[in-house]
């Protein structure tokens, strides 16, 4: 009997079909289809064109009872089994060659994981699939291939984007949380400065901005202590992203020789640090309103913007910063100019002390009651089309880590790898992952994780 092959012609060794992921197949259908349990059975009912009552069916598996009630569609064509297919209009009338269970894989690979197959999706495959061969289960089949293919799922995202619920994070006093970040690289200022650091406080929402020359951790460590700490005092807490300066020793030294809890984001998530990511935004917008051209004198706006800042109700708080820290609004040039309201008169310093501390333990009362608010108003709106998916320790995993490369085109990148396996849960949206038994585990946020579904996930790990 002449063989069949799902491809005819042999590629050269200059096509770029010569290679690994092009599979040839040479076999003899016919002698693959008798040698099928079930098949066989069916090529026996078409050859004697006999087709066996009910009660000698019933007991039989749901496989050949779909044959047995479809074997008008069914005829044997040249030695083959096929199955008639018409379109939806019965205008075009097909006849697919029926599939053992054995090369059901053979003609994935042809079909989705070969050069010419271009590992498509779900309906494309199916398509190219139907329009040659038929076996029972077909769709189901092909959705559970291209959902285990390891080429696709490195490359294409989910089809619904994972989002993990907000997690709050409220405070409820001046520096008991305090954020950092680099601004930067900036254009070199006349004063030869290239970076900004900036440090806010979560609860008052006071930003200080200070121009650095360099970012490097003792640079960063002292300008913290000199133009923060020595001023405002010690705080509470840390939070920064993972920079080098930030996780740098000398800077863990520092935060322990203070007794300062240090804490950072996680991987690719700057929203965890979305108070210091947000001012830079809004410090950006406001330095190009004022810079000149050459762009060289954007450090000598610093001081004097902060004051316009800080002197701005907060939309958080509903007071301006000064106000929370200092218990008062400051002084601008515009008081200076047309005079200030003049305040009742203090018969002594301690009645002045004793407004004071009414006035800060009010204001600051009030602004926890709209800092709840704005935070419950803010998780709400985050929280409207989350896409939550628990991960269990020993789960394999995909990443997705985009990272551009020198030489590298982005377009071709496939930015989920793995498969990584879970370790740890560290909460409902911190997980500690590994891709293997020597390499550095992660901690990374929910939303950058995808359940692996292929053949391949890690066995290492138990």
């Amino acid at each position: 009997m002449k063989s069949h092959q799902l491809d005819q012609q042999k590629p050269s060794s200059s096509s770029p079909m010569h290679d690994e992921k092009f599979v040839e197949i040479d076999f003899d259908l016919e002698n693959e289809q008798e040698n099928d349990p079930v098949l066989k059975i069916i090529r026996g009912w078409l050859v004697n064109n006999l087709k066996p009552i009910w009660s000698e069916i019933s007991k039989c598996s749901p496989i050949i009872k779909y044959f047995w009630n479809r074997i008008e569609s069914f005829e044997i064509r040249d030695g083959i089994l096929c199955r008639k297919w018409e379109s939806e209009r019965g205008d075009n009338v097909t006849w697919q060659k029926v599939i053992p269970e054995n090369l059901k894989e053979c003609v994935l690979k042809q079909l989705h994981n070969s050069v010419t197959g271009g590992h498509l999706g779900i309906k494309k495959t199916l398509s190219k699939v139907r329009q040659r061969f038929f076996w029972f289960g077909v769709r189901k089949y092909i959705e559970n291939w291209c959902s285990k293919c390891d080429v696709c799922a490195s490359r294409k995202r989910p089809n619904r984007k994972p989002k993990a619920p907000m997690r709050q994070y409220n405070v409820g006093a001046p520096l008991e949380r305090v954020a950092m970040d680099i601004m930067g690289p900036l254009p070199r200022s006349i004063q030869g400065n290239n970076f900004l650091l900036v440090i806010g406080d979560y609860f008052t929402k006071f930003v200080h901005a200070i121009p650095l020359k360099s970012q490097e951790a003792e640079v960063v460590a002292r300008t913290l202590v000199d133009n923060f700490i020595s001023i405002f005092g010690v705080p509470l807490q840390i939070h920064t992203d993972q920079g080098a300066n930030f996780e740098s020793q000398l800077f863990q030294e520092l935060c322990k020789l203070i007794d300062i809890d240090k804490t950072r984001t996680t991987v690719m998530r700057p929203q965890s640090d979305g108070m210091a990511e947000r001012f830079m935004r809004t410090l950006e917008n406001m330095l190009s309103s004022f810079v000149s051209n050459h762009q060289k004198d954007w450090d000598k706006f610093v001081p004097v913007l902060m004051i316009a800042y800080r002197s701005a109700e907060h939309e958080s708080t509903g007071v301006s910063p000064c106000r929370m820290m200092y218990g008062r609004e400051i002084n601008l040039p515009v008081d200076l100019l047309f005079g200030k309201s003049p305040d009742g008169p203090k018969s002594s310093i301690s009645d002045f002390v004793n407004d004071l501390e009414h006035t800060m333990l009010t204001v600051h009362e009030f602004a926890r009651t709209n800092l709840n608010f704005a935070s419950d108003a803010m998780k709400k709106n985050y929280d409207h089309n989350i896409h939550l998916k628990l991960f269990n320790p020993g789960d394999p995993v995909w990443y997705y880590q985009y990272q551009r490369k020198v030489g590298v085109n982005p377009k071709f990148q496939r930015p989920w790898h793995g498969p990584f396996v879970v370790t740890h849960r560290l909460n409902d949206v911190l997980y500690r992952i590994q891709l293997g038994p020597k390499k550095k585990p992660k901690v990374v946020h929910h939303d950058k994780l995808k359940p692996y579904l292929g053949d391949h996930g890690p066995t290492w790990f138990s």
